[in-house]
């Protein structure tokens, strides 16, 4: 049945314009007011004992109902035609008071001469709209109290922060618009509910908002229901559209134009001999392969192998490992996610296909392949709520991540910027009764990152980030960023990110306190992005017999190695088309 749902919410909502079916409540409210079901999940080993899980199923009903009534959609645009021509004192009346200036019913039913043009669906830029437009989520809860009041603090944050600049008063006005719609909407129904039952209309309710000619009988209060729907559908769209591109406010503690040391780990090493870089001491060490790669993988690709390829699982078990210690729960999650899913992360969708792996005929919709586990671990409790006993939730997933870097052309070889690569992720759920939980959870993540590079024997430096960095996301960003001799410079190895309620507002991710549920706050940080940590490993444990010193913490993960040596292994003839004209073998 809920393959049903789908199917209907992303052809039927999408294209019912007017249709007079959305005028039942009990569907419309099952549709689109899905509430948590009461049911509990208390088994061992389940990672919390109070999720709920949002949609009812069976909401829907046969599908064949739904055959027919797409049938009548046709039927009620004819209607609605006459309507007009019947009635064009209403239709000014509602054009003028509740349309404009966002939009002019006079110029959408002008090309109303094609049918099934009309009944088209319209693509917008936005993942996470059309996916709560397809009847997949709840609509996406922008904090509006907040920016209607505070319209000069959130304009001048998002100067600050360099995101692009969305103008307050539409969303404002759509909002407000918006709710005029829905009252106006609520009253129509109340009124159809006393004439059919044969009574009077609720006080409340007699009045038409903004309505010099209400409705007389049911036939019009059909017919204006289903423009009034339609009409909140389109200006949701336009309200969706702006206000998703609002960023998350700014912790106080944030600088604003440069970024802020707040720690120094440790000391530079110090060589009294030649220094390379990875690649050099990598190719030395016959444990990395770059070259002849463009044909087989393209570029920016590389093959770790003996000791390489050990030292890649070697950190990841040292990782995991500590964080069990931690108390961390593991999940292991899917790379493949829907696009909306990274937009409610925060990934803007109109740059996704900059930054991020579009799979081509995985299935229905638009799926990407995610750059941080961070994104999958957002979709795991997307749609949920969890009990406020259970947090804070700390939780971390390994997992391989995939970058286009497209436009970068920083770092073309070696592993430090590359398209795939090994990261181990932290995740975090907090409560938000205090306005300090997640602040504090930050912390903790940013304490067990300076632990575990410290242990691998790593100087680095803690460093605030400033709001020009931190996205749309973040609330607050602390990168960790190591000293690489062969790059004579530091560069970040990891980051750690309060995100607040913004992910869990757009992906409703809840925790119910006291009966009521609220949005949790979300908090991310790299445990360890392998191969910038082998980037570090190899530099600064580099030796002048060209061998490679590794930290104690790694050795039993190692199979007891203590430093890394010129591999023995089988060598490759070289035979392809690259290679000179004498050396070309002939194939018989």
């Amino acid at each position: 049945m809920f393959s049903s749902l789908k199917s209907v919410c992303s052809n039927f909502q999408y294209k019912l314009l007017f249709s007079s079916y959305l005028l039942d409540k009990a569907l419309y409210c099952k549709i689109f007011k899905p509430t948590f079901s009461t049911i509990k999940r208390k088994s061992e080993g389940c990672l919390c004992t109070s999720f709920k899980f949002c949609y009812n199923h069976n909401a829907l009903g046969s599908s064949q109902g739904y055959s027919k009534q797409a049938h009548s959609q046709k039927d009620s645009l004819q209607r609605m035609k006459m309507f007009l021509k019947e009635y064009p004192d209403i239709f000014a009346d509602i054009n003028e008071k509740f349309a404009m200036p966002y939009i002019n019913l006079i110029n959408v039913l002008q090309p109303m001469t094609n049918d099934n043009d009309f009944y088209a669906p319209e693509p917008t830029v936005s993942a996470l709209y059309n996916f709560y437009a397809s009847g997949e989520i709840h609509k996406p809860a922008i904090d509006m109290d907040y920016i209607s009041k505070n319209k000069s603090e959130v304009e001048e944050n998002m100067k600050c922060r360099k995101t692009e600049i969305v103008n307050l008063d539409d969303v404002v006005g759509l909002h407000e618009r918006i709710v005029q719609i829905e009252n106006q909407i609520n009253s129509l129904k109340s009124k159809k509910k006393a004439d059919d039952d044969g009574q009077q209309c609720d006080e409340k309710y007699s009045k038409f908002i903004n309505m010099s000619c209400p409705p007389k009988d049911t036939k019009q209060l059909r017919i204006l229901s289903s423009i009034f729907m339609w009409l909140r559908k389109e200006l949701e769209k336009q309200y969706l559209l702006k206000a998703l591109g609002i960023p998350n406010k700014t912790h106080y503690e944030t600088p604003i134009l440069e970024e802020v040391v707040l720690e120094t780990v440790g000391e530079k090493p110090f060589f009294d001999y030649p220094v390379y870089d990875h690649i050099i001491i990598a190719n030395r060490l016959k444990i990395m392969r770059q070259q002849r790669m463009a044909n087989i993988a393209g570029h920016r690709n590389y093959f770790l192998y003996g000791a390489g390829s050990e030292l890649e699982q070697a950190i990841v078990r040292f990782i995991v490992e500590r964080l069990r210690k931690e108390s961390f729960t593991f999940i292991s999650a899917p790379n493949i996610m829907k696009d909306a899913v990274f937009e409610g992360s925060g990934l803007v969708s109109k740059k996704m296909h900059t930054m991020i792996y579009n799979v081509a005929n995985y299935g229905h919709g638009n799926f990407c392949l995610a750059g941080t586990s961070e994104v999958p671990l957002c979709g795991f409790f997307s749609s949920h709520a969890i009990s406020e006993k259970e947090l804070p939730l700390k939780v971390c997933s390994v997992s391989t991540c995939y970058r286009k870097e497209t436009g970068s052309r920083l770092d073309p070889k070696g592993l430090f910027r590359v398209h795939q690569f090994m990261k181990v992720e932290m995740f975090g759920l907090t409560a938000n009764e205090t306005g300090e939980e997640s602040n504090d959870l930050l912390q903790e993540f940013v304490s067990i990152q300076k632990a575990l590079y410290a242990d691998l024997d790593l100087h680095f430096k803690v460093v605030n980030m400033p709001a020009s960095d931190l996205g749309l996301p973040a609330c607050r960003k602390i990168d960790i960023e190591a000293w690489f001799p062969g790059r004579n410079k530091y560069d970040e190895i990891s980051s750690a990110s309060n995100c607040t309620d913004f992910q869990s507002r757009r992906l409703h991710i809840l925790y119910k306190t006291n009966g009521q549920y609220k949005f949790t706050h979300t908090i991310n940080a790299t445990a360890g992005a392998v191969p910038r940590l082998i980037v570090a490993l190899l530099e600064n444990g580099q030796q002048p017999n060209k061998e490679v010193l590794l930290p104690e913490c790694l050795h039993s993960y190692m199979n007891g190695k203590m430093k890394l040596s010129k591999e023995k292994c089988k060598s490759l003839e070289y035979i392809g088309i690259d290679q000179s004209k004498k050396k070309q073998i002939k194939l018989s």
